[in-house]
């Protein structure tokens, strides 16, 4: 089985789960996942990785990876660094704090299996962080 890497430059990072993982409703165990946007001049470019759909701004493709290694069921861990190549936990304590709409790269790997092609997620580099801040919970009033 090949593997290939790549690297997707100037994105629009969304949903980044890379430090907590989800369980979407299509799958069984659980991911790693953000959403890719790029501009609609670039859909082309994310067409090998995914299959490209219209969202606000541009088109997006999402890449996950699963918590363990299929081959020796191993932890995995997205690594995510600055803009300056440091690492961006360590700066902010987490990646939760990644909001939608910051922008930078990413770095994955392509491999076949059973006649297909899977793209997954290595790495995140945030070059624009737009901090995602919790709103407070909405309390309702007591009725009775």
């Amino acid at each position: 089985m090949a593997i290939s890497n790549f690297i997707i430059k100037n994105v629009t990072l969304n949903y980044v789960h890379i430090d907590e993982p989800i369980t979407p409703f299509d799958q069984n165990e659980p991911i790693f996942d953000v959403q890719i946007v790029v501009p609609k001049s670039r859909k082309a470019e994310l067409e090998p990785f995914g299959k490209p759909r219209e969202v606000e701004g541009g088109y997006a493709i999402n890449l996950k990876r699963f918590t363990k290694t299929l081959k020796d069921n191993k932890k995995v861990k997205i690594e995510c660094v600055t803009a300056q190549g440091k690492d961006f936990r360590a700066e902010y304590g987490d990646a939760k704090c990644i909001g939608n709409g910051s922008k930078g790269s990413v770095i994955g790997f392509q491999y076949q299996k059973e006649g297909r092609t899977f793209s997954r997620l290595s790495a995140i580099q945030v070059t624009e962080l737009k901090k995602f801040e919790p709103t407070p919970a909405v309390e309702f009033d007591i009725l009775d």
